[in-house]
């Protein structure tokens, strides 16, 4: 279907929210929710991953920036296509130097044993998976992060596993208050079952 305006007028509600992609516009769509409200978006399949862009409620507006984005899409090159510095975790810093920073931030708050806790975690972690490299994506990022975590509650230790999650989760959550990473990628992550302690 060519989305214009009258299309947009003869579409209907339905039980469920439901997308219509425009035939003409690659990737401009809209979403029409069960009261009728309708959604413009820009969707874009990048390394398999589908992203959003919500583009408001106008049509004509949703239109504009739709071109704007298209325009812009067509001079980007095949390598940067493949990854999109919007994708990439971190922003003007490495893993090793952000988790100095970390470390020194927090060596005077946390208990002296949580901060041994916490600096043998990233030891622990760099050896297995040699961190996160520093041109890495968020979705990169999560895949080391959870074969880790995989890894120490197969070995045994379900309790360890979510102590990584908690370290690194509070580093990347420091992180992103400094604007140095884009995300956490500890985001979406599981955590696993524990153990009940017995009680005395």
């Amino acid at each position: 279907m060519i989305l214009t305006s009258s299309t947009l007028r003869a579409l209907q509600p339905k039980h469920k929210r439901y997308v219509v992609t425009c035939d003409s516009n690659k990737g401009f769509a809209v979403k029409v929710s069960p009261t009728g409200n309708q959604t413009f978006y820009h969707r874009q399949r990048t390394m398999g991953k589908l992203k959003e862009k919500c583009l408001g409620n106008d049509f004509e507006m949703a239109l504009a920036q739709y071109r704007a984005i298209a325009d812009r899409v067509q001079k980007v090159t095949p390598k940067q296509l493949l990854t999109p510095a919007a994708d990439m975790l971190f922003i003007g810093t490495t893993w090793v130097e952000l988790t100095e920073k970390w470390l020194n931030h927090v060596s005077q708050e946390l208990a002296p044993k949580t901060y041994q806790n916490y600096a043998h975690i990233i030891d622990d972690f760099n050896e297995h998976s040699g961190g996160f490299p520093r041109d890495c994506t968020v979705y990169q990022a999560r895949s080391l992060l959870r074969e880790f975590m995989i890894k120490k509650a197969k070995d045994g230790y379900p309790v360890q596993a979510n102590r990584v999650k908690t370290c690194i989760g509070s580093c990347f959550q420091w992180a992103m208050k400094m604007d140095i990473v884009r995300d956490t990628p500890v985001y979406a992550l599981p955590s696993w079952k524990e153990a009940p302690k017995a009680r005395r």
